[in-house]
């Protein structure tokens, strides 16, 4: 009796690590995506302040100019930057007829994000980019 029941604890002490690896890859790409989503999602938010502030920023000065908007949303964002393999900010401009004039400033960044994982030239050189993120702003002056 003593020796089946031993022949059975045998058996089954492998049975975990066995499972513990079968399901490790799926939480471990579950924790990966989880990470990716965070971060693409931090990066979208910190484009939309951006384009808030420029958008802001270059009303109150009147200068609704394509400097403008790109050299305010460098130095708010400054190394962030870097997340995107390419990034443009455009401002347009537009006129609403009535009694009176009202001028607004739409600031739109276009990021091609790239991931957490590797550098901007890495990304770049091996077209790696998940997708694009899309902030926008709008501001009368």
């Amino acid at each position: 009796m003593a020796s089946t029941k031993k022949k059975r604890r045998r058996g089954e002490r492998g049975a975990a690590a066995l499972e513990f690896a079968l399901v490790l890859p799926v939480l471990l790409m579950i924790l990966i995506g989880i990470a990716f989503l965070g971060h693409a999602m931090m990066v979208r938010f910190m484009l939309n302040g951006a384009a808030y502030d420029a958008a802001r920023t270059c009303s109150l000065q009147r200068t609704p100019t394509s400097a403008c908007v790109t050299g305010v949303v460098k130095k708010k964002l400054g190394k962030t930057l870097g997340w995107c393999s390419s990034w443009k900010a455009v401002p347009k401009t537009t006129k609403e007829a009535g009694l009176v004039a009202v001028y607004s400033l739409e600031v739109s960044i276009d990021c091609i994000y790239g991931g957490i994982i590797g550098s901007k030239s890495y990304n770049k050189s091996h077209g790696l980019a998940i997708g694009t993120i899309k902030a926008r702003a709008s501001m009368p002056y």
